[in-house]
Parts: structure tokens; C-alpha cells; sequence
């Protein structure tokens, strides 16, 4: 049915493309993520995505059949009181007296969060006030991709941006632009990727914007640095008592690109060309350049410790690591 108003309402524009613009309207306003994803995982006719949409929905229907039918007491096979599962641990009182014993007899630590609402550190908070609010930046860093230049530059065709959306999709822009994240693109954008929106899983009035970065990662080479396990950070540390953690807030974009890097991040919009002035999600190098660049950051730290954006701080005492 909503295929069949897409091309309804086709009928009546003057599309080059018609089934692309319609599998954009798919891609974009379809409900279920799982199609969502598959769809941009690599390209697809629109033919081949109606397959795959009447396949899901067909297995999701005979999954949910099944789940009914084995809700019935037909032939139930009784589970030993043993293997029976045992019923959570809900929130109440008396888990809220026992975590406040544990606190008094030093078995769990008491943990704080820093805010201007904790007086406990109201100090701390007011004399490092930048540090909590607004978007940092890496001091006298810029970030340059490795480009493959055997790799022929590709200029995506747009796709069209629902209409319902497109005022949050401006509001979004500029508040980035404003955050110094991104720029006009101006001048030759022999790479042009597309932008693809999709709702905030909390907030569902406001809409996230990222980059399809497929083709133009195609381009990008590797920097092969070695990423830390948890059991890594699990032996380090080792016989500390006292943890803190401090999460960059957009990590990416706290990372400056450099001049020639950010051509590779030009996408398009119903409000123009665009292009990223800091790291954005959907490079594929992104994750391990981060990783390397905080890492140099921290070294020597004693007691410091990274994953991506999460930083852990931890020592044996408040006072020595």
C-alpha cells in the first residue's frame, strides 16, 4: 500500500529516476530498522527491496504465529524447580537499604556525577565551567585522511528529504554549523555522499543526521592501531579502589579535520552542499584514528586509561593513583 501511493504521487513529478526516488522514500520512511539497515548495507534495486520487505514482513508474521502458538498449555513440557528461572531483582526499599550497608561497610563505593546540582562539587564545577558545557576541541590538532587517488571520485545523487521532517533537518544543520562542526561546501565537491535521517530512539520528535560514507570510504586507507580489549583495561586495573569516568561528549567532532580532509565529507541537503570541519561519524577510519589521537593525549597519565570517548580515571586512594 505505501508503495503503491509512492507511485501514485510519482505520477504527478517530474522525476529523471522515478524507482530511485521512490527506494529513497522507502529506505528513509520504512519501519522497520532491520530493512533499513540491510538496504543501505550494500545498493539494491527497488524490485530486490519490495522482495526483501514482503520476505521480512512474512517471516516476522509467521514468528509471531509462533510465538502464540507456543504460549498454548498444549502438551507443555514442565521445567525441574531447579531450572526454573529465577525472578528478577526489582528496585525497592529494602535494595535501596542493602546498597546503602554495602556503602557503610566500604563493599561498594559511592558513586557522584558532577554537576552544577551536586554541591559536593560545586566548586570543582564552577571553576572548570567550559569543560562541562558546550563542544570541546582538540588544541593545535587537525586530522588528515589517507586517500587512495587511484579511486575515481563519486558525486552520489541526492535523495529526497520527507517533507515532514525537513524544517528539523535545517534546525539540525544550523545548530552543527553554529557548533563549528560544519561548514558550507563551496567551490569543486568531487565527492558528494547522501544524508540519511532517522528519528532519536528518546526523542522521537528530533531527528538524527548522518552521512552515507560508503563510496567516499571506498577512498580512505587505514591506520591500523591497536584498539584495547576490556581485559586490557581489566588488568590495568588491578588493585585500584577508586574509579572515575569521563565521557567526551561528541567525541568525533571534538577532533578538527584538516583542509584538504574535509572535501571527503561533502554531502548533500534540500538546504545545499555541506561539509564537515571536524570528525563525523561514518568514516570507516574514523573509530581508530579517535582512539589513537586520545590515546597520545592521556600518555603518561599515570592512572588513565581509554576506550574511544569513555576515559577511565582509577587509583588505589582519592589522593594517589
Amino acid at each position: 500500500m505505501y508503495v503503491t501511493k509512492l507511485r501514485q504521487k510519482a505520477e504527478h513529478c517530474e522525476f529523471s529516476d522515478k524507482d530511485g526516488e521512490i527506494k529513497s522514500q522507502i529506505i528513509q520512511g520504512c519501519v522497520s530498522k532491520k530493512l533499513r539497515i540491510k538496504c543501505l548495507e550494500e545498493e539494491k534495486e527497488l524490485k530486490d527491496i519490495l522482495i526483501l520487505a514482503r520476505s521480512m514482513e512474512m517471516a516476522e508474521k509467521q514468528a509471531y504465529a509462533m510465538d502464540r502458538h507456543d504460549s498454548l498449555p498444549v502438551n507443555k513440557i514442565k521445567k525441574h524447580p531447579s531450572q526454573r528461572r529465577k525472578p528478577e531483582i526489582l528496585l525497592s526499599e529494602r535494595n535501596t537499604e542493602v546498597y546503602e550497608t554495602a556503602v557503610e561497610l566500604e563493599i561498594v563505593p559511592v558513586i557522584q556525577t558532577i554537576s552544577s546540582k551536586n554541591e559536593k562539587y560545586s566548586d570543582l564545577y564552577d571553576k572548570y565551567k567550559p569543560v562541562f558545557n558546550g563542544l570541546g576541541k582538540l588544541k593545535d590538532k587537525q586530522i588528515k585522511f589517507h586517500i587512495d587517488e587511484s579511486v575515481i571520485p563519486t558525486a552520489q545523487p541526492a535523495r529526497r528529504i520527507p517533507f515532514h521532517v525537513r524544517d528539523k533537518v535545517a534546525q539540525e544543520l544550523e545548530k552543527l554549523e553554529k557548533l563549528d562542526v560544519i561548514e558550507k561546501a563551496t567551490g569543486a565537491t568531487p565527492w558528494v555522499s547522501n544524508l540519511v535521517v532517522a528519528p532519536k530512539p528518546k526523542s522521537p520528535n528530533d531527528v538524527r543526521i548522518c552521512v552515507d560514507m560508503r563510496k567516499a570510504n571506498l577512498a580512505l586507507k587505514r591506520e591500523r592501531h591497536v584498539v584495547p580489549t576490556v581485559d586490557n583495561i581489566v588488568m590495568e586495573l588491578n588493585g585500584s579502589t577508586v574509579f572515575s569516568k569521563v565521557d567526551l561528549y561528541k567525541g568525533f567532532h571534538q577532533l578538527e579535520l584538516s583542509e584538504e580532509s574535509r572535501n571527503m565529507t561533502v554531502f548533500a541537503s534540500h538546504v545545499g552542499l555541506w561539509r564537515y570541519k571536524r570528525l563525523n561519524f561514518g568514516v570507516s577510519v574514523a573509530p581508530e584514528i579517535f582512539q589513537n589521537e586520545i590515546r597520545q593525549v592521556i600518555n603518561g597519565l599515570n592512572g588513565v586509561l581509554n576506550i574511544s570517548d569513555d576515559i577511565i580515571i582509577h587509583g588505589k586512594t582519592q589522593n594517589r593513583s
